[in-house]
């Protein structure tokens, strides 16, 4: 009975420091993770995580059948932790998901729907005590990013890209025109994603961060995506290595890098760029591409 008491203070104070931990902190430097009470949001991997332990009762102390019930009081636990980080998932710069949850009762059926099916078992584990150890954990994407997306975000119609020539391709034949944008110029590089570095600024992940210009018209935002992409993916991915982002496969190979300006006050998950880079967003249908397939990476600290 002592031992179990000395490690069960061990792992409350082991897990009062995990969740004491700050935005986008982890082990290897590069991705933003989230600490939320008994689990974690990584915001770079996609996925929610929850840990909890469970103890048989002391009528089954030393008998064969302690285990599986531990381990059942295990996931029982961490199921409610992984519903309570769930809730806590910031959407947008005002709103977290249990804000939907309160407004819609559908939404909330569907929620605790998610979190009961979806939930798999990333680690589990016997103790020498006889208590058990389980991780559950749920993707942001995919179900998740269903439900809240607005049912109004629909799939957008392909955009054909013009050709692009190589300067040093004199055989080549000029790009064809384009009835609804300009051509892009021969010389021009084709952008293969956007990357936003927003260091130094404070700024918080989201699932659905906007985006806007100096005069605060909106540049990037859920309603400019096209939704498969976004419950497939996430409209923006977040990483705490700008080295990374420039390889990550969602960018590669040759990604437009923007400095953020600042901040939108309200909630720090909205980012304000130069209204020079707004224009250089604007300006090709190649970046209207990359935005509606959310070919979008945001760097924090």
């Amino acid at each position: 009975m002592k031992l179990r008491s000395v490690f069960a203070a061990i792992m409350i104070g082991t897990l009062l420091i995990f969740a004491s931990a700050g935005v986008c902190q982890d082990e290897t430097g590069e991705e933003c993770v989230e600490s939320i009470g008994y689990g974690l949001i990584n915001w770079t991997a996609g996925y929610i995580e929850a840990m909890n332990i469970g103890a048989p009762p002391p009528e089954l102390a030393g008998r064969i059948n302690a285990r599986p019930v531990a381990l059942r009081a295990a996931k029982e636990k961490a199921l409610g932790d992984l519903m309570e980080i769930v809730k806590d998932i910031q959407v947008d710069s005002t709103r977290k998901i249990k804000d939907f949850m309160m407004e819609r009762q559908d939404i909330n059926a569907q929620i605790l729907d998610f979190v009961q099916r979806d939930a798999m078992v990333s680690d589990q584990q016997y103790l020498p005590d006889g208590t058990a150890e389980i991780k559950l954990r749920v993707p942001i994407y995919g179900n998740l990013t269903r439900i809240i997306l607005p049912a109004s975000i629909t799939e957008v119609e392909d955009v054909k890209l013009p050709a692009v020539v190589s300067p040093s391709d004199t055989s080549a034949s000029p790009p064809a025109a384009h009835k609804t944008a300009p051509r892009i110029p021969p010389t021009s590089l084709m952008h293969s994603g956007i990357i936003v570095d927003a260091r130094g600024m404070g700024a918080k992940p989201a699932m659905a961060p906007k985006i806007f210009d100096e005069n605060g018209k909106e540049v990037y935002s859920y309603s400019s995506v096209d939704r498969e992409y976004a419950v497939r993916q996430g409209t923006v991915v977040y990483t705490r290595d700008i080295v990374s982002a420039r390889t990550n496969q969602r960018v590669a190979a040759n990604p437009l890098t923007i400095k953020a300006v600042k901040t939108d006050a309200t909630g720090k998950t909205d980012l304000v760029i130069g209204n020079i880079d707004a224009q250089r967003i604007r300006g090709t249908i190649q970046e209207t591409i990359l935005l509606k397939q959310c070919r979008v990476i945001i760097v924090l600290d």
